[in-house]
């Protein structure tokens, strides 16, 4: 009798159904998730690009920023504002004859800017790879076996 009932109970046709539709809701549900993965990587890749170019933007509008400031200070400081400017201010032209030097004890002058060492005192930087690894690997191996065998490695 028991086995009349498990029998049955297995053979159901709604079980049946039922299985096959858990089947296919849990595919659903899986497809839903991987189309739900997608769509959230593919907003932050949309975000990040849309970021970029903002980013991109501003950087290009500082560029040009800085070039006008640049076209203005050089107008700015021409000759020929800066000769205005002075005249304005009341400064006038005199020949080096009008001028008058006076000596100030103590006073070492004008020093010279040193911009590069002299030739003698060039100083290299010490080499970025270390002594060990410029051997080549067939000169390691050689002195390797000459050490093991007791013969100098020349």
């Amino acid at each position: 009798m028991t086995f009349k009932i498990m029998h049955t109970f297995q053979h159901a046709p709604w079980r049946i159904k039922f299985r096959g539709l858990g089947g296919f809701l849990t595919a659903i549900a899986a497809l839903f998730l991987v189309l739900g993965l997608f769509l959230s990587i593919s907003g932050q890749a949309a975000t990040a690009g849309l970021e970029l170019r903002a980013m991109n933007d501003e950087r290009e509008s500082i560029r040009q920023e800085i070039a006008s400031m640049r076209t203005t200070m050089a107008d700015i400081t021409s000759v020929s504002k800066m000769r205005a400017r002075a005249e304005e201010l009341g400064y006038q032209r005199v020949s080096p004859a009008e001028v008058t030097y006076l000596f100030v004890s103590g006073y070492p002058g004008r020093q010279t800017a040193v911009l590069a060492a002299s030739p003698g005192e060039l100083n290299m930087p010490e080499p970025v790879i270390k002594p060990a690894f410029t051997r080549s690997l067939w000169d390691w191996v050689f002195q390797g076996l000459a050490q093991v065998s007791g013969t100098s490695g020349q």
